[in-house]
């Protein structure tokens, strides 16, 4: 008999808590603040579903999206009514291959502003390691990679290919941000 574990997106662990997930270490002034910016379900007032997700992450030395949503235009306007200007992301994780967390990505490309995106190495935006292109800097990841101080993705998970993003905040507290539902069977 096959069991399945299903592990939800961060998204529907926050809908139900509320606009806003903050987590902070023992050091007070130290704070991280997680904002759901696009998602399947209504999470605020006056902001429009749709299929896909997209979280901002700052409190640590880089301001970071992880997915972007599956339209542009509608993650402009989420990020404006949340008050996020795209010129402070200073960095994009896309989890997977689909047009639910890349959608968005055009949104974010500006001459003005350089990005750079990590991706799992398995979804072709650069050709295995680095490359730049048009203001982005695409980086694929295999294997567990630090994006700054405290801040990783896993890599491709074996055979899944889907790329998770952790936060780490001390010896004994792990908070991840989980950009797809994944089905693992056990025996």
């Amino acid at each position: 008999m096959k069991s399945r574990l299903v592990l939800a997106m961060l998204t529907a662990v926050l809908v139900f808590a509320g606009l806003y997930a903050v987590a902070q270490t023992q050091d007070e002034a130290s704070v991280c603040r997680l904002t759901i910016v696009y998602a399947n379900y209504r999470f605020a007032p006056g902001l429009t579903t749709d299929w896909g997700f997209s979280c901002f992450i700052e409190g640590h030395e880089r301001s970071i999206l992880f997915d972007t949503g599956r339209s542009a235009p509608l993650l402009q306007s989420s990020l404006h009514q949340l008050n996020v200007d795209t010129s402070s992301i200073d960095c994009v994780v896309l989890s997977h291959n689909h047009s639910g967390p890349v959608g968005g990505l055009p949104a974010l490309i500006s001459p003005e502003d350089s990005l750079d995106v990590y991706h799992p190495a398995s979804f072709a935006l650069s050709s295995g390691g680095t490359a730049t292109r048009q203001w982005v800097t695409y980086n694929a990841v295999s294997a567990p990679q630090q994006i700054c101080s405290n801040v990783w993705t896993t890599g491709e998970l074996g055979a899944l290919t889907r790329t998770v993003f952790a936060e780490i905040f001390g010896d004994d507290y792990v908070e991840a941000v989980l950009g797809w539902s994944i089905e693992i069977p056990t025996p």
